[in-house]
């Protein structure tokens, strides 16, 4: 009792709301829901006692919840285990200010890219730190923030998570809605930002009883007093902000409704960001178009070079001639300083007189730009930075492009066989799966691929055992394969499953290599192992499951948008009527906003998406059956793909798969500020929607 008379006063004293007799310690254990009200009640939860601590401006409570099941759970394609645990802490200040910033703290541990933000409180984020590719195998975190309390949970299954915040968000918010009037009294809390700046905050008290309408002025300045323009002033208690104008004034009310307006002035400084020193110019791995002119003011046929920098070395290979007729040619030198110097050793291309050319180059933002002299004459050179782009992609192995055969050791013998893709490993034999390209087809240039790996497919058929499986790097000699072992690495695992997996493995050393005659994927070649695996060869259907190369490829800049693994753009603001504003996939009579998706990520599935306004909170569509919000319809020719509570689960067979999205119009924002996140096995996919 002593602690909730302390924070009590501590709270009054800023508030001046005398009459109020909030028990906080007894409020704030009953946002904890009891276990009765989770899902599954006191069969499958139990709770622990709430803990206590203090802190300078209020205190810290916690619990958790420990959840058993005698079977595994399976909701749509998502098992969950048999247990799993959850942590509830809330933290309760006697300001907004201390409040705010704590939240602040917690939200920074989310890691980038695995954070979205979520309608609770006056904000909150939901975050996630992945075990595996398994879409539930990872621990999940929901912070947010409401007036002076600070909520974090925490768990090791999805579900449980949403079950468990949104009890508490629920309990606060009821909480506050019933007691408004002892937060929106006696004080204002202002937070400002400023891009380059750093956020500062102050608590403006006043002392009129009844406030009819607080209005706070002032401006917003630099260290050095200048005026800062479209600097953000944010007042906690309310949720909202303002801009300020360009010579730094901002003006910002709250109505009380009371008898006598109170008007406020405050000033801010704000401290600069100290810039750290700017690193030496520099350029990474790549792949550039080159433009090289004679004296004579003649230009050659367009070079391609790529080149890779260790240290102040650099090496690389230049595609050079015309087409049809371009060879490669080395390429080697040095980058000190914003300045880089090459040797192109031009007889490599088949020429048998002595063939050098020399290029110096300074680096400007966009470009590398320079003289050359030597074999030709010389002149001016121009190397492009942005010109290419990497892209992921993947080459499907046909028989035109492409052997696959089995291979067999027995004893000290090798041999290889036609037949079925299938590994084993037992006392007697050990065979695996041997494959070589034919590194002369276009697709295979190496001036174009940054790595490549291979992906084969496991179908649940004649499968026994597992095994640890290896890539062996195979060298030819008198007409027999050999691995070489000093190039085994490992590749995974060769498992008893009842659903198709890939395992892939490195073969860019072997791609770039003309000495190596191919790669074998095999248990390891000696020790203990058994079992018996077969994986998809050339023609399996679907054809998503055929062997192929997963390649990071240089593409040109401007085709880069084109190709990638997911593009998404608006279609129509006023298409076909499909979708509602509901989660499952069923008209309303209203036209919807329709997306065109192009996925290129054969063998992948698609599990969930979201498409939300830039800026908005609540205002999202996705294909999360268990969620509120409206649902995406993905259609294709014309045919609803979502199972039927909306949810989805789509197997991309082709090389390239194109669905129409439906999606409820979302009117609160432009159109061209669309975002999306896809979900494709495991891995997340986010961007903007390009415009029609």
């Amino acid at each position: 009792m002593k602690k909730l008379l302390i924070l009590l006063a501590a709270f009054l004293a800023l508030t001046g709301a005398a009459d109020a007799k909030l028990k906080l310690d007894e409020t704030v254990k009953s946002f904890f829901p009891k276990p009765a009200k989770l899902t599954g009640g006191e069969e499958r939860w139990l709770g622990t006692g709430i803990t206590e601590a203090k802190t300078a401006n209020g205190f810290i409570y916690s619990t958790s919840y420990s959840y058993y099941s005698p079977d595994v759970q399976q909701i749509m394609n998502i098992k969950r285990k048999k247990t799993f645990d959850v942590k509830a802490t809330v933290h309760a200040y006697n300001n907004y200010v201390t409040a705010f910033d704590k939240y602040e703290e917690l939200a920074k541990k989310a890691p980038k890219g695995k954070v979205q933000e979520i309608g609770f409180g006056d904000k909150g984020v939901f975050y996630y730190v992945p075990k595996s590719a398994y879409i539930n195998d990872a621990d999940f975190t929901i912070v947010f923030l409401n007036k002076i309390f600070v909520a974090e949970i925490q768990a090791d299954d999805g579900f449980a998570l949403m079950d468990a915040a949104a009890n508490i968000n629920a309990n606060i918010q009821r909480f506050i809605l019933s007691n408004i009037e002892f937060f929106l009294v006696r004080n204002i809390s202002i937070s400002v930002t400023a891009k380059g700046f750093e956020r500062t905050s102050d608590i403006l008290g006043f002392t009129e009883e009844e406030p009819k309408e607080v209005t706070v002025t002032g401006k917003v300045f630099s260290e050095d007093s200048k005026p800062l323009a479209n600097a953000e002033v944010a007042v906690l208690e309310t949720g909202k902000s303002v801009k300020t104008a360009a010579d730094g004034s901002y003006k910002y009310s709250v109505k009380m409704g009371g008898k006598k307006n109170v008007n406020i002035a405050k000033n801010f400084y704000l401290k600069e960001i100290k810039q750290e020193k700017a690193a030496a110019p520099s350029i990474e791995d790549g792949v550039f178009s080159v433009n090289i002119f004679k004296t004579d003011g003649t230009q050659e046929a367009g070079s391609v070079w790529k080149l890779a920098f260790y240290g102040s070395t650099v090496h690389g290979k230049a595609l050079m001639g015309e087409e049809g007729r371009q060879r490669l040619y080395p390429l080697k030198g040095s980058f000190e300083n914003g300045r880089l110097s090459l040797t192109l050793d031009c007889r490599a291309g088949g020429s048998s007189f002595k063939c050098v050319r020399n290029f110096e180059g300074t680096l400007s933002p966009d470009s590398v730009n320079g003289t050359w002299t030597g074999t030709g004459g010389g002149g001016a050179w121009k190397l492009a930075l942005n010109s290419y782009s990497e892209i992921t992609d993947y080459i499907y192995l046909t028989e035109d492009n492409s052997e696959f055969s089995r291979f067999v050791k027995q004893g000290s013998k090798t041999r290889t066989e036609k037949g079925a893709l299938t590994v084993t490993a037992n006392d007697e034999k050990v065979s695996g799966i041997l494959f070589s390209l034919k590194k002369d087809r276009p697709e295979f240039n190496e001036v174009f691929i940054k790595s490549a790996n291979l992906v084969l497919t496991h179908v649940p058929q004649q499968q026994s055992g597992t095994m640890r499986l290896f890539r062996y790097i195979t060298e030819t000699a008198d007409e027999k394969v050999s691995p070489v072992t000093a190039t085994m690495v490992y590749s995974g695992d060769a498992v008893m499953k009842m659903e198709p997996y890939e395992i892939e493995a490195d073969i860019t050393d072997y791609l770039f290599s003309s000495a190596r005659s191919g790669v074998l994927i095999a248990p390891m070649l000696q020790g203990s192992a058994s079992g018996s695996h077969t994986f998809a060869g050339h023609n399996v259907k679907p054809a998503a499951y055929a062997p192929k190369l997963k390649t990071i490829r240089y593409v040109p800049s401007d085709e880069a948008d084109k190709i990638a693994p997911v593009t998404v753009r608006i279609k129509s603001l006023s298409g076909k009527d499909m979708v509602g504003d509901k989660n499952v996939v069923r008209g309303d009579g209203e036209p919807d906003t329709v997306f065109e998706a192009v996925f290129r990520l054969p063998g992948k599935t698609i599990t969930s998406m979201e498409i939300y306004g830039e800026g908005t909170v609540t205002r999202k569509r996705n294909t999360d059956p268990l969620d509120i919000y409206p649902v995406i319809g993905f259609i294709k020719n014309g045919i609803p793909m979502n199972d039927a509570r909306g949810g989805v689960k789509l197997l991309l067979e082709g090389t390239s798969e194109k669905f129409d999205l439906h999606i409820a119009p979302i009117k609160e924002v432009d159109a061209d500020k669309l975002r999306y996140r896809i979900v494709i096995s495991g891995e997340v996919f986010e961007g903007t929607a390009e415009k029609q």
